[in-house]
C-alpha cells in the first residue's frame, strides 16, 4: 500500500530565484510622503505585476503583496529602503487574488472564488498547500 505523508510534507522549491528592485523615498517635507516601490517587472515567469493587495508582517520589515494573476509574493527590506528590496514568489495559480491579510501570524488570501490560508509545509519559505 502507498502512503500520503510524502503528500503532506511539502515538496521542493519551484522559485528559488530572488528578484531585486529599488524603493523610491519620498520627500518627507509635508503631510504625506509618498514612497514608491519598482516593481520586477522583468521576471522569469513573465509575470505581470499588477498589484492587488497587500499586508506588513507583524515584524514590519516584510510585506506580503498579492497580484491580479494569482502569484503571491513577499516583499523583504522595507526596514533598509536605501539597499534596495527583495521580490520572492511564494505562491501561483491562485484565481484573481484581490485581498491579503495576516492573522494571528497565518497569511490569507482573499480570491474571486475563495479565502485561503496559505500553508508552507516543510518551511522553506514557499506556499506547498492554499
Amino acid at each position: 500500500p502507498r502512503s500520503l505523508k510524502p503528500l503532506t510534507e511539502g515538496g521542493p522549491k519551484r522559485w528559488p530565484e530572488i528578484l531585486k528592485s529599488s524603493m523610491n523615498l519620498g520627500k518627507n517635507d509635508g503631510p504625506f510622503a509618498v514612497d514608491t516601490f519598482v516593481l520586477p517587472e522583468r521576471n522569469p515567469w513573465n509575470a505581470q505585476m499588477r498589484l492587488t493587495g497587500f499586508d506588513f508582517f507583524p515584524d514590519q520589515k516584510r510585506m506580503g503583496v498579492c497580484s491580479w494573476d494569482g502569484d503571491v509574493w513577499i516583499v523583504s527590506g522595507l526596514d533598509k529602503p536605501e539597499a534596495g528590496l527583495t521580490w520572492q514568489r511564494i505562491a501561483s495559480g491562485l484565481f484573481q487574488p484581490l485581498g491579503l491579510k495576516f492573522r494571528d501570524g497565518e497569511m490569507f488570501v482573499c480570491c474571486r472564488d475563495q479565502i485561503v490560508k496559505l500553508n508552507d509545509l516543510n518551511g522553506d519559505g514557499e506556499i506547498d498547500f492554499a
